[in-house]
């Protein structure tokens, strides 16, 4: 699975969200919201002992990102950015179309 998280998105989640220790930030495929074939990306703070030994995890910038083997399919060959200026949380994917959130 290849899954890109920009220094700057790191650091945006890392500031926003403010995990503790004993916790990660977990990127997962929900229905509905922005996305594409009634698909969106959801971000969450999960603790560290739910995680399921299949889980990808990603380090970046002080962050620990996790994604459980059930969500992987959505996030193949995705990256995530944040630009500072416009304040805002962009998802790019080679697989799929239309998959800005905005944070």
């Amino acid at each position: 699975m290849t899954v890109q998280i920009t220094e700057e998105a790191a650091a945006h989640y890392q500031r926003e969200m403010q995990p503790a220790n004993n916790e990660v930030i977990r990127l997962f495929v929900r229905v509905g919201g922005v996305g594409s074939g009634g698909f969106s990306l959801g971000v969450q703070k999960e603790g560290r002992e739910q995680l399921p030994e299949t889980s990808w995890v990603i380090e970046k910038a002080g962050a620990v990102f996790v994604v459980h083997e059930n969500d992987q399919w959505y996030m193949e060959n995705l990256t995530v950015d944040y630009d500072s200026d416009m304040d805002y949380v962009q998802f790019k994917s080679g697989s799929f179309h239309h998959l800005d959130h905005p944070s």
